[in-house]
């Protein structure tokens, strides 16, 4: 017996809300995605070069006549309050970062899933409305998050959040407990 899959959305309905920016086109929305990448890319300033990981997720779209790029989806913390999350949505003409130090997860995704199917659950859940703590920090937590709400609707295989907590504690044991610490830090979605 086949298992009844209602259809993927091929249109964004994305909320006006001042938490997004929202900087993909409609026509992306319809595009299936192969994969999911959580990526860290180190945090460096002169005085402390390398000190964490800012997170964030990439959906890999399948390229029709062109090569695969990606959306990312970006949580990071305002500039006039650090703690207040910014969502943006971007397409890239790339899967994701090409820095070297960078770390990346990645998620199989179930066939047929959309860009839009993605996006507009996660706005159903309002997963742009997130305060990081008081270090403004949480990002981990929030791409971890979505990977959940991804794996209980069916887009990602299912035990991919267990794969993603392994690879944080292998990420901690290889990169060391300040730059990938564990329990990672939480923000609140609000």
């Amino acid at each position: 017996m086949q298992l009844f899959r209602p259809p993927m959305a091929t249109c964004f309905d994305i909320p006006k809300h001042s938490s997004i920016v929202n900087e993909c086109k409609s026509t992306h929305a319809g595009k299936h995605v192969s994969g999911v990448i959580i990526s860290g890319n180190p945090i460096s300033t002169i005085e402390a070069p390398d000190i964490t990981y800012h997170y964030r997720m990439f959906l890999v779209v399948q390229g029709d006549s062109d090569p695969d790029y990606s959306i990312r989806l970006d949580m990071q913390p305002d500039t006039s309050n650090k703690n207040i999350g910014i969502l943006t949505l971007t397409s890239l003409d790339y899967l994701l970062s090409n820095n070297p130090r960078a770390i990346n997860f990645s998620a199989t995704v179930s066939e047929g899933a959309t860009v839009a199917a993605f996006v507009n659950h996660w706005m159903k859940l309002k997963r742009n409305q997130y305060q990081f703590n008081e270090l403004a920090e949480g990002c981990r937590f929030w791409c971890k998050t979505l990977l959940g709400d991804a794996e209980t609707q069916g887009l990602v295989t299912s035990g991919s959040l267990g794969k993603f907590g392994q690879w944080e504690e292998l990420m901690n044991k290889i990169k060391g407990p300040g730059r990938v610490p564990i329990p990672v830090a939480r923000g609140t979605f609000i």
